[in-house]
């Protein structure tokens, strides 16, 4: 990883010294923190944290590399670094260590390609039209084919998926068409591997009719997967009305049938009703993200229920998700909520939630746990042009399993480039029996 970084580090010097190159410090801080600990069981450190990260980008007429270089201070590291190369015919893009770069998949996503390329890592993309191959480094040493080229009113593409370590090969082929205003689409895989020698296909058949003037938009899907890949058909509708960008309300229907037992049924009924209060406000789900919420300008609600049952068990397992968001004093302050309750009684949907800190273990899971509990309360004021205050609260439960995290933080700024940060957050673990007081300081300058 050293000699990456460095490599790195030597790519955008000879870029910087290019005449045609110019040089972004973006993002660029240097961040000094201190971290206290109180450990309920006398564990854990005190650290003392100095950081430089130089969010570097370097681009010429064609080309660009970008990347965070550091701690400068410390062990040298690059993380997030990309490199693009576009000349109009070929496109060329290599990055890593947990940068994105835009998924790839086909349109069932029986082959796809993720954007992010995990810490150590990295990944290879070129494109010349219409054919694109991807190349991840990673220990299965995948390599993906995609290609796509339109013939009159369709679209014909398909794809390869080898991951030589494993001898697992995956050959898709699609068609995209239109017919009478209906978009149709459909697709079909096979997945060649020495243990799946039959029953390894997937198909589905899609079609989709959009009614303008009423916002809506009503879809019908039929997926058969064969018994060594997924071992499940299914048909799916829905519906979807949304006229105004404001509201969206769905709701959809699904049918399941093991494809190696049909006597094994199961059927999910699902309702979700998405507002904005204000076309101002980020987009549906974006009102609710924890680093979005507070640049909305009005109220947001999102709200989902699902039943999803299974006739070999007679059971049903349901879902309630509500999430809400508003300024309470208009550019100053906000808030955002979220509730998810699950009450599980055939076992089909996990009851495991993860701890907030990565010190802490998995809960629940238990066979009595029958039912789950998650909430997270958000807020942000800005007292003044300079101070900001943040709180959090979230906690998590299943069966006899709970974990509660809660705290805030306070920041000065002096100018726009240079801060100070202090923060206060308690952590506790029933399942653990663990529980940490942290407090930490930082002390930012940035570029």
């Amino acid at each position: 990883m050293k000699k990456l970084a460095l490599a790195l580090c030597l790519v955008l010097a000879l870029g910087a010294a290019a005449s045609a190159a110019k040089v972004d410090l973006g993002d660029s801080k240097i961040e000094v923190s201190q971290t206290w600990n109180s450990w309920a069981n006398g564990s854990g450190a005190d650290t003392i944290t100095p950081e430089l990260w130089l969010n570097t980008k370097v681009s010429g007429e064609n080309w660009s590399v970008e990347g965070k270089l550091g701690n400068l201070v410390g062990a040298l590291a690059a993380t997030e670094w990309i490199f693009k190369a576009d000349d109009g015919t070929l496109n060329v893009a290599v990055w890593g260590d947990n940068k994105t770069n835009g998924d790839l998949k086909t349109p069932f996503a029986f082959v796809e390609s993720d954007e992010k390329a995990v810490a150590g890592q990295w990944k290879a993309r070129v494109k010349y039209a219409p054919v694109t191959v991807v190349i991840e480094s990673d220990t299965d040493a995948d390599i993906f084919v995609f290609g796509e080229q339109a013939f009159g009113g369709a679209t014909v593409g398909g794809a390869v998926k080898s991951k030589a370590s494993k001898q697992d090969n995956v050959i898709d082929g699609y068609v995209k068409t239109t017919a009478a205003g209906v978009n149709l689409m459909g697709e079909v895989a096979l997945n060649k591997t020495p243990t799946k020698s039959d029953k390894n296909s997937k198909l589905a058949l899609q079609a989709q009719k959009k009614f303008a003037d009423m916002g809506l938009t009503a879809t019908a899907k039929y997926t058969a997967q064969a018994a060594n890949w997924g071992d499940q058909n299914a048909i799916y509708l829905e519906g979807k009305q949304d006229s105004t960008g404001l509201m969206e309300i769905l709701g959809s229907f699904e049918n399941r049938t093991k494809a190696s037992d049909s006597s094994s049924k199961g059927n999910t009924i699902a309702a979700r009703i998405r507002i904005r209060g204000d076309a101002g406000n980020q987009a549906y789900d974006d009102q609710f993200a924890t680093d979005k919420y507070f640049k909305n300008v009005a109220y947001g609600l999102w709200g989902r229920y699902e039943i999803k049952t299974t006739s070999d068990k007679d059971k049903s397992a349901n879902t309630l998700d509500l999430r809400a968001t508003t300024p309470v004093v208009p550019e100053k302050a906000w808030v955002l909520a979220t509730l998810k309750y699950i009450s599980d009684e055939d076992g089909s949907v996990s009851l495991k939630p993860t701890a907030l800190d990565s010190t802490a273990l998995t809960l629940g899971g238990g066979a009595a746990d029958k039912s789950s509990t998650e909430f997270n309360a958000y807020g942000r004021y800005l007292l003044t042009s300079k101070i900001m205050l943040n709180g959090e609260l979230a906690t998590k439960a299943a069966g006899k399993d709970n974990y509660t995290k809660f705290g805030g933080s306070a920041e000065y700024k002096f100018t726009d480039a240079v801060s100070m940060t202090g923060s206060y957050f308690n952590d506790s673990s029933k399942l653990l029996v663990k529980a940490n007081n942290q407090i930490k300081m930082i002390f930012k300058v940035a570029f």
